[in-house]
């Protein structure tokens, strides 16, 4: 069942943030804001959201315990703040992940270049000399397809990638 209440706290949300976002975001960045708090005072990114997060449920806390009246900001703003910051909190990681995916993807474009512009003997030699862990796998019954993960392969410490270590 659809919640037309929780929706529209979304929606309030997100366009506040969007507002927001335009006093604090520098160069498109919507979290350089939490990058540059995070410099300043010497702890991660995720040091920072936590703390914003933790002040925000101090003063709930105290203005649900005590009964104050709020002077500035009521509890439902003091709520959705909370709850954006959790969700910016959410959207930095998955953008992390997707910079980590695209870097990863790009080091094993890279180490396969690599590879794929070495000679047959170098390709062999590299294998015969262990600069790496090989596994083969035969696919198709007949395609000679191997593993490696360079791990003394100058320059390249990095991930998994499929080679032909023995193909011309």
């Amino acid at each position: 069942m659809r919640n037309p209440k929780l929706h529209a706290l979304l929606k309030s949300m997100a366009e506040t943030h969007d507002r927001k976002n335009a006093d604090y975001a520098h160069e498109g960045n919507p979290y350089s804001n939490f990058e540059e708090a995070a410099k300043y005072a010497g702890v991660t990114v995720d040091d920072v959201f936590n703390v914003l997060i933790g002040v925000k449920t101090a003063r709930l806390v105290e203005l649900l315990k005590s009964g104050k009246e709020p002077q500035n900001e009521s509890v439902q703003d003091t709520l959705l703040d909370r709850a954006v910051y959790a969700a910016l909190h959410a959207s930095y990681h998955m953008e992390r992940a997707e910079e980590s995916e695209q870097t990863l993807t790009a080091r094993r474009e890279s180490e396969m270049q690599v590879i794929a512009e070495m000679s047959r003997e170098e390709r062999l030699r590299l294998r015969d000399n262990n600069y790496g862990k090989v596994h083969s796998v035969v696919r198709g019954g007949h395609t000679h397809v191997s593993t490696y993960h360079c791990t003394r392969f100058p320059n390249h410490d990095g991930p998994h990638a499929l080679i032909d270590l023995e193909g011309g």
